[in-house]
C-alpha cells in the first residue's frame, strides 16, 4: 500500500514537472532569433557616429622623406597609348609549317606608363587590352586576311581547359603565352608586316576635393560622405556600387600626394534602413504578444501579421565605408570616381618585320 502511494506521489510530481517546464512556443524561438540577428546587423553596419578613426602610421612623419609621399598620375591620352604600342617588341619565327608571331605584352607595361592602379586588371579583367590580327602581308607580296588563317591563343586556352589533347604547335603557344601574346599563322611563308586591332577600355572619370567632415559629392550613383580626417586617416562612405570604382588620393598640405600605409572597408548603413529596422524590431515585438497571447498560431499568420504591420522598403543606395590610412596628416583628399561601364577604344597599328629579323625554330 505505501508503495502504491509512493509510486502515485513520484508521478504526480513528474507530470507538475513537465507542466511547469514547457517548452517555448517554436514561433517565439523564431521572433527572438529574428530580432537578435536584426540588431547585430544594426551594430556590424557602421555609422556616422560609429567611427573610430586610427591615427595612421606610428612613425614620426618627415615631410622631407620622399618615401612618405607618391607621384600619383595617370594618362591614358592616344599620344601616350601609341607611344606604348609603337614601343612594343614583336618577333617572327617559322615553326614549319606555321609562322609565329609573338608580341612582347605584358600588362604591367601599360600600367607603369599610363598610371593605372597597380591591380586594376587582377580586380577588373574585363578591361585588360588585347591584340586582335586583321591582315597579313608576306614578303612575296601576297597578302590575306587574318581570321580564318591563324590560331589565337584564346582558342587554344579553351581547349586546354575543356581539357582536349593539344598539338606541339598550340603547346608552344600556351607555353609561351604566359609571357607574350603569340599567333601562329597556318602558312611558314614570310611575313612583311601584319595589321593588327589594339582594344583598350576607358572610363569616364570625373576628380572632386573634400576637406572638412560632411563634405559630400552628389554622383549618378548616389552620395558620397567624408565622414571625418584625422591627422593620418580619412573615413569615406560610398555607394557600394562604386567603391571599386572610387580612388582615394589624400594631400598634404603642400599638395604633394601622401603614400597609403592601409585601410579597412565595411558595410555601412543609411540612417534611413537603421530607422526602418528598428521598427522592424518593434513590430516582431507585438507579433510576440499575438503568438503569447495565442491570436498569431501559425507561421502563416505570422508571416501575414508582420506584412501588414511592416512598412515595405526599398533602399534607394547601398554603402561601403571605407578607412584608410596615410604616412602623414592630410590636408584635403582628391577623390576620382569612374563610371562603372567602360568604353572601348580601338588603335589600328602596322608590325613591319625585316628579313634579317625572321627566326627559325624546329619543335
Amino acid at each position: 500500500m505505501i508503495k502504491n502511494s509512493i509510486l502515485l506521489i513520484t508521478l504526480f510530481t513528474i507530470l507538475n514537472s513537465c507542466n511547469s517546464q514547457k517548452k517555448e512556443d517554436p514561433l517565439i524561438t523564431e521572433i527572438n532569433t529574428d530580432i537578435s540577428e536584426i540588431e547585430n546587423l544594426i551594430k556590424g553596419g557602421n555609422s556616422p557616429l560609429g567611427i573610430s578613426l586610427s591615427s595612421g602610421d606610428s612613425e614620426p612623419f618627415n615631410p622631407e622623406n620622399k618615401h612618405n609621399f607618391e607621384n600619383k598620375k595617370e594618362q591614358q591620352s592616344d599620344s601616350i597609348i601609341n607611344a606604348f604600342i609603337d614601343s612594343i617588341a614583336v618577333d617572327q619565327t617559322i615553326i614549319e609549317p606555321y609562322n609565329s608571331i609573338d608580341i612582347d605584352f605584358d600588362d604591367l607595361d601599360i600600367i607603369q606608363r599610363t598610371g593605372i592602379k597597380l591591380f586594376h586588371y587582377h580586380d577588373h579583367p574585363e578591361d585588360i587590352p588585347f591584340y586582335t590580327m586583321k591582315n597579313i602581308t608576306f614578303l612575296d607580296g601576297t597578302t590575306t586576311k587574318a581570321k580564318g588563317k591563324n590560331i589565337t591563343d584564346k582558342e587554344i586556352m579553351k581547349r586546354y581547359y575543356n581539357g582536349e589533347e593539344l598539338s606541339d604547335i598550340e603547346l608552344y603557344v600556351e607555353n609561351k603565352q604566359a609571357f607574350k601574346e603569340c599567333f601562329i599563322i597556318k602558312d611558314d611563308k614570310p611575313v612583311k608586316s601584319i595589321e593588327f586591332e589594339f582594344t583598350r577600355f576607358k572610363r569616364n572619370r570625373k576628380t572632386y576635393t573634400l576637406k572638412s567632415k560632411g563634405d559630400t559629392i552628389n554622383t549618378k550613383y548616389g552620395t558620397i560622405y567624408l565622414e571625418g580626417i584625422t591627422n593620418n586617416s580619412v573615413a569615406l562612405r560610398v555607394p557600394t556600387e562604386i567603391a571599386d570604382f572610387t580612388e582615394l588620393n589624400a594631400l598634404y598640405k603642400d599638395g604633394r600626394s601622401l603614400k597609403r600605409t592601409g585601410g579597412s572597408e565595411s558595410t555601412s548603413f543609411s540612417n534611413k534602413k537603421k530607422e526602418y529596422y528598428k521598427n522592424y524590431i518593434d513590430v516582431l515585438k507585438k507579433a510576440k504578444i499575438e503568438v503569447a497571447e495565442k491570436r498569431i498560431q501559425t507561421e502563416k499568420q505570422l508571416l501575414k501579421y508582420i506584412e501588414k504591420q511592416s512598412a515595405p522598403f526599398k533602399e534607394d543606395v547601398a554603402y561601403t565605408l571605407l578607412n584608410v590610412n596615410y604616412k602623414g596628416p592630410v590636408n584635403s583628399l582628391k577623390l576620382t570616381v569612374s563610371d562603372i561601364k567602360s568604353q572601348k577604344i580601338i588603335h589600328n597599328v602596322t608590325y613591319n618585320f625585316k628579313i634579317e629579323d625572321i627566326l627559325y625554330k624546329e619543335l
